[in-house]
């Protein structure tokens, strides 16, 4: 079996379309029980890096296969792990930056399964990186803004994934401080979403972010230091109805 998979991983890189779109279909298929993610284990670090070359593939196909492999293996904890060590936050974060991929929403539901733990949330808020702390999440805020007012009623909205984004990196200090920015409003756009037109999603991930700004020890000085008094507002509501 293992000599099997080691040849399955070589056709990911192989020069033919045909072949590539093959290996990668069986690969996203095998992933879709744990029992298949656990065969895949014994090929994982080549593996991993086949699928990760695969995601911005001209094919579209071959890409959105790719994608959902690393979906469906990022939720296991041991090769969300070997996913960090290859860099996926930072390496995802360049396709949605460089738009070389299609698939958004599967693009951010590999960044929501790596922030389940402290170590994706410090590797997208760029923590110990001086002058770019924070330009993945600007970034991402900035399209879960801009999102909510652009999207048409009934159009697909990829972009709701990044509120579940909001909650997990805003159970670190450093994820909160990023929405208690003085002065950009950050508290206020997320409290417009929750009213009931927003998506379920949009909802869950924004009222989770602003309760964990809420119970935060030091949320007290840093909201009253912000000029967001309707973010604050709606902070105090939450916290109340908590």
């Amino acid at each position: 079996m293992s000599n099997d998979l080691e040849d399955l991983v070589s056709f990911l890189n192989d020069r033919r379309p045909e072949i590539r779109k093959m290996a990668v279909d069986i690969v996203s298929g095998l992933t879709g029980s744990p029992e298949g993610i656990d065969k895949l284990k014994t090929v994982q670090k080549p593996l991993l890096m086949g699928l990760l070359r695969l995601v911005p593939d001209t094919d579209t196909a071959v890409s959105k296969a790719a994608l959902t492999a690393v979906v469906n293996m990022s939720q296991d904890a041991p090769v969300s792990e070997a996913l960090l060590h290859l860099n996926v936050v930072g390496r995802v974060m360049e396709y949605i930056r460089e738009k070389s991929c299609p698939h958004m929403e599967l693009l951010l539901m590999v960044l929501v399964n790596m922030t389940v733990t402290d170590q994706g949330c410090e590797d997208l808020l760029q923590l110990g990186k001086p002058g770019m702390e924070g330009l993945h999440m600007a970034l991402l805020l900035k399209m879960f803004v801009t999102s909510a007012v652009t999207l048409l009623p009934g159009q697909s909205d990829p972009y709701q994934h990044i509120g579940a984004l909001l909650t997990n990196t805003s159970r670190l200090q450093a994820g909160r401080q990023v929405l208690l920015q003085p002065g950009r409003g950050f508290l206020q756009a997320l409290a417009a979403q929750l009213h009931p037109g927003c998506s379920v999603a949009r909802r869950r991930g924004c009222s989770g972010a602003l309760r964990n700004c809420c119970i935060s020890a030091e949320v007290g000085t840093s909201v009253q230091a912000t000029s967001d008094s309707s973010g604050w507002g709606m902070l105090v509501l939450i916290q109340h109805k908590g």
